[in-house]
């Protein structure tokens, strides 16, 4: 599936979650620039929707586009296998996780499985930026070759959680400081591996 958003209010090119529940089985979802519109994320989740991925199903960031591929917004993302690869963005090139200063509780990021590689960020947090009320479990799966000025794989801001029970972060790449991860004020909990 390959989207651009026309909408101002809509925050996801592809599939934008708002409530459901989406399983994502198959399939490669992409974005594209819609001339004159702001660029959004390829999948977006709001209002305490969830999305499931598993083996199969591929996010694929597009060279040019600055926007992190997948933007969790009050709802919750289940990655127990597939693959998130290649994103861009400014925090964030594969996930962004919690995007408001207001707290709700409710930004999850879990990953079982499947591999998040390649994720580029101008600022913060190659594949995954976290923030505000953003919870992020890795139990298992890859975070690879992330690239970012701080935090090369992972950075978490302002109150984000992170508990990492295993799976491993190698590979990534920082500027500045944390090749693997970087945190600031925020509460942790590491037993995985971290190279």
């Amino acid at each position: 599936i390959t989207g651009g958003a026309t909408s101002s209010t809509s925050r996801a090119g592809a599939i934008d979650n708002y409530g459901g529940i989406v399983n994502l089985f198959g399939g490669t979802y992409k974005h594209y620039k819609v001339s004159g519109e702001t660029t959004k994320s390829i999948l977006g989740v709001r209002n305490h929707g969830t999305y499931n991925m598993y083996d199969g199903a591929v996010v694929q960031g597009t060279s040019g586009v600055v926007r992190s591929s997948i933007l969790i917004y009050q709802g919750t993302f289940n990655m127990y296998g597939g693959k998130v690869e290649n994103g861009y963005g400014t925090n964030g090139g594969n996930f962004l996780v919690g995007y408001s200063g207001t707290t709700y509780a409710t930004n999850f990021l879990r990953i079982y499985g499947g591999e998040i590689t390649g994720g580029n960020a101008s600022n913060m947090g190659g594949n995954i930026y976290g923030v505000y009320d953003a919870t992020i479990y890795i139990y298992g799966g890859n975070i690879l070759d992330g690239t970012a000025a701080k935090g090369g794989n992972l950075f978490l801001n302002k109150g984000a959680n992170l508990r990492v029970y295993g799976g491993t972060l190698s590979g990534g790449t920082a500027s500045e400081v944390g090749n693997e991860l970087y945190g600031v004020n925020v509460e942790n909990t590491l037993t995985g591996t971290i190279l």
